[in-house]
């Protein structure tokens, strides 16, 4: 099961309306649609670095 399935499924967990991500390597519009359909809270283009991905994960924080 993946942890996405658990969030919709385990009804404990779904309670506390835990947000979460999709880090992908492809952005298109399948995607996005997909991703949303899933009630995930954002879709993000996984980056090329290390430093890329500490600035976008700081990102996602600040905002949340």
């Amino acid at each position: 099961m993946v942890f996405r399935d658990k969030l919709h499924t385990d009804t404990k967990i779904k309670l506390r309306c835990i947000p979460y991500h999709f880090f992908s390597r492809v952005l298109n519009q399948q995607a996005v649609i997909d991703t949303y359909s899933t009630s995930s809270q954002g879709l993000f283009v996984k980056p090329g670095s290390f430093q890329e991905l500490q600035s976008t994960i700081k990102t996602i924080v600040e905002y949340w």
